[in-house]
């Protein structure tokens, strides 16, 4: 709504901006079939100005739903990009994002989780965790990104995104330069946002400063648009996992990773692992899983922040 006040258009002209791409598509399909007098004018009915009207109605109570807002939030997060929403005042973001959390915490961790192992991570700032496969694994997007955007009460909101460029590394959780150039001019065709959740303690004590936990990992598909019969193929997600945390004797955080079960994220990012048992884990249901990726902390730079900028939407 602010951005049609700042921009002096209306629906119809905003309807028009958000599916631009559809439009286009259908315009050009209707001339090579011969329908050149309605070509002008077709617009792809998946996102129409009715539907508009209602979800921006001051009265409304009306919720666009799913398919139809991935097509506004795609035309948003563009929009982002480009700075088109610079100045613009976010709001309700931080209100919302406690709410979810609480919400999370009362779902997922209700009566069997202790404050310390909740706690685990609480006060880290934002950082972000990298997995990235090296070429020749035969996935087409080997390399995700978490950004975290730090924890409290055992819940930190995350966007993670997926990239083609191939993991270029100096040592094991190292990288060279040229792999961080690479990420920051590239894209990221896959995006999921949502939230990590401490669930349980798993393991911890027997390593000096060593805790692993229990976690889950609810996730929304920021871009899904092929659907039929009413089933959004990854569009919300449930994964399970774990948190990996290593302290020093004063409490400095000086390795962290999180594992995370993929089996239900799009095929594209998600690389058979094969399977050992291994038992001081045995019974966790995301090592049972045959798909999964392990991210590790690494330490912040200009391309990784220029990353994080991009996508750090005014909403989780």
């Amino acid at each position: 709504m602010e951005y049609k006040d700042v921009n002096g258009i209306g629906n119809q002209k905003l309807r028009d901006l958000i599916m631009a791409p559809e439009d286009t598509e259908l315009r050009d399909r209707a001339k090579s079939d011969g329908f050149k007098g309605r070509a002008a004018n077709e617009r792809d009915s998946r996102l129409t100005l009715d539907d508009l009207k209602k979800w921006f109605g001051s009265k409304s109570s009306h919720h666009i739903g799913d398919a139809k807002f991935a097509f506004i939030n795609r035309f948003a997060q563009q929009v982002m990009i480009e700075g088109g929403f610079n100045g613009f005042e976010v709001r309700y973001n931080k209100e919302r994002t406690n709410f979810h959390r609480q919400a999370l915490r009362d779902i997922f961790a209700s009566g069997y989780l202790s404050e310390p192992v909740a706690q685990i991570l609480d006060g880290t700032p934002p950082h972000t965790l990298i997995h990235s496969l090296t070429a020749g694994f035969g996935v087409p997007f080997p390399t995700c990104l978490i950004m975290c955007g730090g924890f409290y009460g055992g819940i930190a909101p995350l966007t993670i995104v997926f990239s083609d460029v191939a993991a270029v590394r100096k040592a094991a959780n190292t990288f060279h330069d040229e792999f961080f150039v690479s990420l920051e001019k590239g894209r990221f065709p896959i995006v999921l946002r949502g939230y990590s959740i401490v669930t349980a303690n798993e393991y911890s004590g027997a390593l000096q400063g060593r805790d692993l936990v229990n976690a889950r990992f609810v996730l929304t598909n920021e871009d899904v648009h092929d659907y039929g019969d009413e089933l959004f193929p990854y569009s919300r997600i449930i994964a399970d996992g774990r948190i990996d945390v290593t302290k020093d004797e004063n409490g400095s955080v000086t390795a962290y990773s999180m594992t995370i079960d993929t089996t239900e994220f799009p095929p594209e990012v998600s690389n058979k692992v094969e399977l050992k048992k291994v038992q001081r884990f045995d019974g966790s249901s995301f090592f049972g899983a045959s798909r999964r990726l392990t991210a590790d902390l690494v330490r912040s730079n200009p391309y990784l922040e220029a990353i994080a900028e991009k996508f750090s939407a005014g909403y989780h």
